[in-house]
């Protein structure tokens, strides 16, 4: 026997010691790779089915999971559909309130100038009716508390468009982001498939 694989015990007291930890060394990596493959084979019929077993049941969480992600996403978006409707309905009716308001304004404004016109008259007809006049005035103080009350409420219409404006503005945004999240899930479940 020339030539043996493992050293004699002459040899073994003979070499330095790194020879020493390479000869262990490989010894126990030769025992490892004969482990591994005799786990590798023999369980291989098992562990692949396992695995694909896996994989597929991964799968099939993650698209349940992106479709309840879609449909609560859509859900939202016609949430929001919905309020922005609701918006613009508000809106539509405080601007009939709004064309109704400047009417009653426009009423007040003409019957002002008629009975400022009307003094006018009585002035230059040098007819001092005393009581015609007192009548004239009480007509202007009374156009001039409505138009007052009508400019008041027009204040308010007008501030509660412009809340139902940013309302509706940050609605539109918010539904741009519902959307594109939508799109987003959309595009991994076409990845994922």
């Amino acid at each position: 026997m020339k030539y043996m694989i493992f050293p004699s015990k002459r040899q073994w007291q003979r070499w330095a010691a790194p020879s020493k930890i390479t000869a262990v060394g490989a010894c126990l990596g030769t025992i490892g790779l004969v482990i591994a493959m005799m786990t590798h084979f023999a369980g291989s019929r098992t562990s692949g089915q396992q695995v694909v077993k896996s994989n597929v049941h991964i799968g099939e969480d993650r698209l349940v999971r992106f479709i309840a992600e879609k449909d609560r996403f859509e859900t939202l978006k016609s949430s929001v559909h919905q309020k922005v409707r609701s918006i613009d309905a508000e809106q539509q009716d405080l601007n009939q309130q709004l064309d109704a308001l400047n009417r009653q304004m426009n009423v007040a404004r003409t019957n002002m100038i008629n009975a400022r016109e009307d003094i006018r008259e009585i002035k230059q007809q040098s007819k001092w009716h005393l009581e015609d006049v007192n009548v004239k005035y009480e007509l202007i103080l009374m156009d001039s508390h409505t138009l007052f009350e009508l400019n008041e409420k027009l204040g308010l219409i007008k501030k509660r468009q412009a809340e139902l404006e940013q309302e509706r503005r940050r609605l539109e945004a918010s539904e741009e982001n519902v959307i594109a999240k939508i799109e987003d899930i959309t595009k991994q479940m076409e990845i994922e498939k």
